[in-house]
């Protein structure tokens, strides 16, 4: 597994090409491990496509390798506010991820596992966040199988049902990396009206999934 602060002495540069904004990271001590970060927002500025790449020069060291990306939504959380955490997983290997000594002891106690997708070409139902602007809402999209584990940490109300994400973790990849392989995986973000959330959000996330993945160097 793999996780460490995307930060410091790790980031090797940040770089514009044209609309295209690039970070490379090396963490120390990984295995070789480099991973480039992509941020592209589409031509009307309404969306914001970002690729996680991965490489390795080492053979058959790193196993399971996780990237984590988070979105955090901080005006959207209490101070003292309990929350719980939701782990959607890819698969039943993926979902053993959980409790391979990855997650730390104190989300541990707040971690509900969730069944596995029965649709496992839509393992990942869209992230519908609490982030407003104006008549707008912030949505995320994953692509099916990019992801081994989908980490949404949410208030903790009476019912599930009225919580409101104010976290997500995504968990990349999932694999075994060796040497010469290159591993790419993305989201999507982009904002919506609201009150059209449940009639264009399905043809949205099904044009996103509809893509081919992204073949750049």
């Amino acid at each position: 597994m793999a996780r460490f602060p995307a930060s410091g002495a790790w980031l090797l540069d940040v770089v514009r090409l044209k609309k295209r904004l690039e970070a490379r990271f090396a963490p120390a001590d990984w295995s070789g491990l480099s991973v480039r970060a992509s941020w592209l927002p589409s031509t009307d500025g309404s969306m914001m496509d970002l690729e996680i790449q991965a490489t390795a020069s080492s053979v058959g060291e790193l196993r399971s390798l996780e990237i984590f990306v988070a979105s955090d939504w901080q005006a959207a959380r209490a101070v003292d506010q309990r929350t719980i955490l939701e782990v959607l997983a890819r698969d039943p290997l993926a979902a053993m991820l959980t409790y391979d000594g990855r997650e730390s002891p104190v989300d541990m106690r707040r971690i509900t596992t969730l069944p596995i997708s029965a649709t496992p070409d839509r393992p990942w139902p869209p992230v519908v966040t609490g982030l407003k602007s104006g008549s707008l809402r912030y949505v995320e999209l994953a692509h099916s199988q990019d992801l081994a584990r989908r980490v949404v940490e949410r208030t903790n109300p009476r019912t599930l049902e009225d919580s409101t994400p104010v976290r997500v973790r995504y968990g990349f990849f999932g694999h075994d990396l060796e040497k010469g392989v290159v591993i790419r995986g993305r989201l999507r973000g982009l904002w919506l009206p609201e009150a059209d959330l449940s009639s264009k959000l399905p043809s949205v996330q099904e044009r996103f999934l509809g893509e081919p993945p992204p073949l750049g160097p």
